[in-house]
């Protein structure tokens, strides 16, 4: 990476992790439609920071794409048409040897890079830095709408479960001659298989898993409730299976008694690198152990937390829980996001060409005699 672009994501970085960011002293500084200064601005109009991450990773890769190619981009009114099309055409370029499948993540993917770099550019007309968005005539891969979230079937996610648990138990059975690093694999096991149970029977996202602290548990008569932080700011207040809930509730017993109520529900095995104060867990490690612990269950497939969250919601529409409550479970604002979860369990129930009367009980199988 040239040195510019690691004097942006420095900075970038600085904002991002700031704890709380003063946007009214921010904005009495005049904008000026040097790049990194709109780039600022714009992220901070954003109220999640995990969005902020998304869209600083998006824009830092067009600009570093723009200094490779020797047309740097200093100003706002620096970015022209041509620059996206080039930036397009390269990202397509990369996925061009993929197979179908990845083809259409990559795709999806395309397209979201090119959609962060046009709100950033809208942005910019709105402040009265440019008068044009650069990609208003620039056409964009068309992208199935469909999830493309690996979703394991029922004796998958029973496998993935059951392995988790099953390391918990053996972690506890070896407990009383254990090492420091057996106790460390204790600790791991136990984190693993709360992260498990919250993601795969609540749906949560990694990030609203990350954010927890201690005060969002709460209790409500003799059920949990907890308070999520979603997407775009909006609150999130599901109750919780009772099982559930115990799983939760012994993790916090013996894993975070006594911590305090603003502190991280699942902190990070490390403290912070500038104090020593105890931080939430990063969703990179999340998606470790999910990732690990689908491959310890036999699960070739790549999968993620975002396969948690779809599962999820494949199995409770097989079991023909309404769409509308799954919507509300995994907190869509709309339910056509939720639809796209279910598209592909409805195409399997509905085709047609699994239903030709000659393809049942067998008839298509040779006999023996043959």
């Amino acid at each position: 990476m040239s040195s510019s672009g690691l004097v942006l994501n420095a900075k970038l970085d600085e904002l991002l992790s700031a704890k709380s960011f003063d946007v009214a002293a921010w904005a009495k500084r005049p904008l000026t439609s040097a790049v990194l200064d709109v780039l600022t601005h714009f992220l901070v109009t954003q109220n999640s920071n995990h969005t902020r991450q998304a869209y600083a990773r998006d824009i830092i890769e067009f600009l570093q794409f723009c200094k490779s190619i020797n047309t740097p981009i200093q100003r706002i009114d620096d970015i022209k048409e041509k620059h996206i099309l080039f930036w397009k055409d390269n990202l397509i370029q990369k996925h061009a040897r993929f197979e179908e499948s990845r083809r259409r993540i990559a795709n999806s993917s395309v397209a979201r890079k090119l959609c962060t770099l046009s709100s950033f550019c809208e942005f910019s007309i709105k402040r009265k830095l440019i008068e044009d968005n650069p990609l208003k005539l620039i056409t964009r891969p068309r992208v199935r709408r469909q999830s493309h979230a690996t979703v394991l079937n029922d004796t998958e996610l029973k496998l993935v479960l059951n392995h988790s648990r099953r390391r918990l138990e053996d972690s506890l059975s070896q407990l009383s001659n254990s090492t420091e690093d057996g106790k460390d694999d204790l600790r791991k096991a136990r984190v693993e298989w709360c992260v498990l149970v919250m993601l795969f029977t609540i749906g949560m996202r990694v990030s609203e898993l990350c954010q927890m602290k201690m005060n969002d548990v709460i209790w409500e008569g003799d059920l949990i409730r907890l308070h999520l932080l979603a997407k775009g700011g909006r609150q999130h207040n599901p109750l919780i299976h009772p099982e559930s809930a115990s799983v939760l509730l012994e993790y916090i017993r013996v894993m975070r008694a006594g911590a305090l109520p603003d502190a991280p529900l699942f902190p990070a095995a490390r403290k912070s690198a500038h104090s020593d104060s105890i931080i939430h867990i990063h969703r990179s490690t999340v998606f470790r152990i999910v990732r690990e612990a689908a491959a310890r269950a036999g699960v070739t497939r790549s999968f993620s937390p975002h396969g948690c969250r779809a599962t999820l919601a494949t199995q409770l529409h097989l079991n023909e829980v309404p769409v509308v409550e799954i919507q509300g479970l995994l907190n869509h604002a709309q339910v056509t996001t939720t639809q796209l979860y279910l598209h592909r369990v409805d195409e399997l129930k509905e085709s047609a060409a699994l239903k030709l009367p000659w393809t049942q009980n067998n008839k298509l199988k040779p006999s023996r005699r043959a």
